[in-house]
């Protein structure tokens, strides 16, 4: 997989979509992962990236060689302008009862505490996901 890779799913349910942001050396593949199934491939492929998404870190080219997933690369897309910067995840540090109680912000290189007050809840948590999750985003469930 590379950069700008529109990749189709094929799901139970419908075709889903998710676009190849960014790689990373030690992380799986930083995702645009698009809301909503489609009973069929959409004439221009553009009204399925125009559909509400999230980011995640997956291991999508793993999940289609080892068969967790059925896909293909559909097209290739450019990423979009203010997102060609890797994105920027936020990372909870838990207390012992498992509780969030700061954040710490990390941009693919560096990592740095997050200023008390800044609203960062937009922001995708750094966690890899597992195939349920990516299904679960593709189908509208966050």
């Amino acid at each position: 997989m590379n950069p700008g890779d529109l990749v189709e799913i094929n799901t139970e349910a419908g075709r889903g979509y998710v676009l190849v942001t960014h790689l990373h050396p030690a992380y799986p593949e930083a995702l645009r992962v698009y809301s909503g199934l489609h009973v069929a491939r959409p004439a221009k492929l553009a009204e399925a990236t125009a559909a509400p998404f999230s980011i995640v870190l997956f291991p999508l080219s793993a999940a289609m060689l080892d068969g967790e997933l059925a896909g293909e690369v559909v097209d290739r897309l450019p990423v979009p302008a203010a997102e060609r910067a890797y994105p920027l995840f936020r990372t909870p540090i838990r207390d012992r009862n498992g509780d969030a109680i700061y954040w710490w912000l990390w941009d693919g290189d560096a990592i740095t505490p997050a200023e008390e007050g800044r609203d960062i809840a937009h922001l995708p948590v750094r966690e890899v996901v597992g195939v349920e999750t990516l299904l679960g985003l593709l189908a509208g469930r966050s």
